[in-house]
């Protein structure tokens, strides 16, 4: 145990498996932070403890067989060079309350690792991300490449420059009560071979499609909610495969449903409402009868955890937050830092629910009340005709 002046000193005096606990306050980092060894990184909570950095490649890399625990911290970035705000290449991570926002896009798109997203997992890290915050970065959110294998819940993307929730490469994810709000592109994209199994999940008013699977992907989604995205609720194009079960389309530019190209899957049981084209048939679909309707008990999905009351708005413990708006911790003091050693404590029983996050599972969706957008914004891409899926 002992004190050190800063994060960098700390994580170079504490032994492999110990715990680094930060005071509430801004934490500042003169360069990236690379972390080579077990360690647990823990703030007093995401809306008070921040570590700021302006250095490139990123403010944080954890690399290495090792676990790796950030619990109760905020992640900026603000500088004026491309960079990501968290990267995790390999080992095992368990990610509780965590923000991560001001990540700067790479112009180059032939880069090696394009930088921009608040959290980037790569490599064949495996783990769990629960109740994190990715806002405000250039490109995604949260990223999955390589052959990650994440679990990742209870977790929102807001107002990211592309994808909400991004797996690429042959990463296989989990996503389970998740929220993408008003993100560039899509609220969840899957893309190259990877595989998503998205349960529970809400997609509203991103630029583009709220769920996609693109080029190789195949995926599974059950019980999500697609409303007023700027394309598709749900598509599925190249030679992805979808199989979707009791998934909910409103409201969205588009078909509620659409698979493109040589895209082949299944939709069972599914719920398309005000949506500004007819659904496309799944070139593979299984036969399957509509049974019942919204008025009959049809089943439909669960509500999510947080409540659209306006557009760009969610409820919160602490009243409505601006999607334009991230909880910032207090300024203008160096929090001291303290390291110790490990207690054995599981990574989230100790922290606080932060403010932009709420289990309030009686509330749904608002109707969308989002403007159309002008062909600038994908307008232009609208297809002649999505024919109706069979009944």
């Amino acid at each position: 145990t002992g004190d050190a002046p800063d994060l960098a000193a700390a994580v170079g005096l504490v032994a492999a498996g110990g715990t680094i606990l930060l005071d509430p306050g801004e934490h500042h980092l003169a360069a990236a932070l690379l972390v080579d060894k077990r360690l647990t990184i823990r703030g007093a909570g995401s809306d008070t403890t921040t570590v700021v950095g302006d250095q490139p490649p990123e403010l944080l890399r954890l690399v290495g067989p090792g676990d790796f625990v950030l619990e109760g911290l905020t992640f900026r970035y603000q500088g004026t060079e491309p960079a990501n705000a968290v990267v995790s290449d390999g080992g095992t991570i368990a990610f509780a309350d965590v923000q991560a926002t001001g990540a700067i896009r790479t112009e180059d798109p032939e880069a090696a690792e394009q930088a921009g997203s608040g959290f980037l997992i790569i490599g064949n890290a495996t783990g769990t991300i629960d109740r994190c915050l990715a806002v405000d970065n250039q490109l995604n959110g949260f990223a999955f490449t390589g052959t990650a294998h994440v679990t990742i819940s209870s977790s929102l993307a807001r107002d990211n420059g592309q994808n909400g929730f991004y797996w690429g490469g042959s990463a296989v994810g989990i996503a389970e009560g998740n929220t993408a709000l008003g993100n560039g592109l899509h609220g969840f994209g899957t893309q190259d071979e990877a595989t998503t199994t998205l349960n529970e999940n809400t997609a509203t008013d991103n630029t583009e499609g709220g769920f996609a699977w693109l080029g190789g992907a195949t995926g599974t989604a059950e019980g999500n909610t697609a409303q007023g995205n700027g394309l598709h609720g749900f598509g599925t194009e190249d030679q992805a495969t979808s199989t979707l079960t009791e998934n909910t389309a409103q409201d969205n530019e588009q078909c509620g449903f659409r698979w493109a190209q040589e895209a082949t899957g299944t939709a069972r049981r599914v719920e398309s409402e005000r949506n500004a084209s007819r659904n496309s048939n799944p070139p593979a679909a299984t036969p399957r009868k509509r049974t019942g309707s919204p008025a009959s008990g049809w089943p439909t999905a669960p509500p999510p955890p947080w409540s659209t009351t306006s557009p760009g708005a969610i409820a919160t413990p602490r009243g409505t937050a601006r999607a334009s708006r991230l909880p910032k911790a207090p300024g203008g003091r160096r929090g001291a830092t303290r390291s110790t050693t490990t207690t054995g404590e599981s990574p989230s029983a100790r922290m606080p629910t932060p403010a932009w996050w709420t289990t309030r599972s009686t509330t749904t969706l608002a109707t969308s009340t989002r403007t159309p957008r002008s062909p600038s914004h994908g307008g232009a891409r609208r297809p002649p005709h999505c024919p109706a899926l069979p009944s």
